[in-house]
């Protein structure tokens, strides 16, 4: 079997430094760098806690890339009362030796689809606005499908309706899910 190649866009937390161990265990897919945003913590603590978890899995030869500081049309609010001050509170991690590549995370994107030879799967796991701002630059040509974890069919986990990853940039989320890719939503009735 080939291993499906991937960009997990991500912004560790506690739940995607377990995405992130997930995927680099998992023989199915190829990790093939990680984009970050703002969510369970500020972009620079995300970043900082991706390059950190990557390379406390010996994997810090994969590449990082920083993306959105900020959702597309709202103000910026992170799940700090979750994930604490760093965003990953509670296990004493060592400080990030890496750093993040030069170009940003739609750029970084858009080279690795034209670098590959076979159609990309982006899995977001976070607010979708770096995905949104590539979609809205880049058109879906070489994506082959989109895996998020967001949004919930029952219950929400910021208002009653509401999941976080999308709440934090809902117009993300509306040019993700109409942006011409399959679109395959992991809700939180799931993640839970």
């Amino acid at each position: 079997m080939t291993p499906t190649p991937i960009i997990l866009d991500c912004d560790p937390g506690h739940d995607d430094a377990i995405a992130l161990l997930l995927a680099l265990a998992s023989p199915e897919v190829e990790l093939l760098g990680v984009t970050t945003t703002y969510g369970n913590q500020t972009l620079a603590k995300t970043t900082a806690n991706a390059i950190r978890v990557l390379e406390l899995a010996g994997r810090g030869d994969i590449p990082v890339a920083m993306g959105a500081d900020g959702p597309l049309a709202r103000t910026l609010e992170v799940a700090d009362h979750v994930h604490g001050e760093t965003g990953l509170d509670g296990p004493a991690l060592p400080m990030p030796v890496g750093r993040p590549l030069a170009e940003g995370a739609v750029s970084f994107i858009a080279a690795a689809v034209g670098a590959s030879d076979r159609p990309l799967t982006l899995v977001p796991v976070g607010p979708l606005t770096n995905i949104a701002r590539y979609l809205e630059t880049h058109g879906p040509g070489g994506i082959g499908r989109i895996v998020l974890m967001g949004g919930a069919v029952s219950e929400g986990n910021v208002t009653p309706a509401a999941e976080f990853n999308v709440w934090a940039d809902p117009e993300a989320a509306q040019r993700v899910y109409h942006g011409g890719v399959p679109v395959t939503m992991v809700g939180l009735d799931v993640t839970h």
